[in-house]
């Protein structure tokens, strides 16, 4: 199979990867993991969603996320971790005033926040639904995500 020149990667799951991990009890790795989390997001501003990765970075990339997220999957108090981190309150309606925070309608930041997540779930290995009522403008949302392109200069 062919390399691909550049890969197109969600900044936003792994910003997400980091708070999971920081959440965890200590395990092995955990430190490697936070510091390579750290480097790799640091020349990225914070409202870029995405980067357009290549080259070393993009190597670096491919050689190490999958197994931050295998350890940090491992971690015993991970499943809880993942729920308590999941934004959409819809999912814990049955609790006293779910229902009218399930009803109301979102913010734009709202919105962002929980197709963050299930993006991110999914690079977990994780299938999160969203509000079907919030489902259209949640994908246009995640339409609009900027992107970086370090090497060519240029944040867009």
């Amino acid at each position: 199979m062919p390399v691909p020149e550049f890969l197109i990667v969600g900044l936003f799951a792994l910003r997400l990867t980091k708070r999971l991990i920081e959440g965890l009890e200590k395990y092995p790795g955990r430190e490697a993991d936070m510091d390579w989390l750290t480097n790799f997001l640091a020349p990225y501003p914070p409202e870029y969603a995405l980067a357009k990765i290549s080259g070393p970075r993009m190597d670096d990339y491919v050689a190490t996320y999958q197994e931050v997220v295998s350890r940090m999957r491992k971690q015993p108090r991970y499943p809880l971790r993942f729920m308590q981190m999941n934004p959409d309150q819809s999912m814990r309606q049955r609790q006293g005033d779910g229902d009218n925070l399930a009803r109301a309608d979102k913010t734009v930041g709202e919105r962002l926040d929980i197709i963050d997540f299930c993006d991110a779930a999914g690079e977990w290995g994780s299938v999160l639904p969203i509000p079907a009522r919030e489902a259209d403008r949640m994908i246009e949302l995640a339409d609009q995500r900027r992107i970086a392109d370090l090497d060519e200069g240029m944040l867009r």
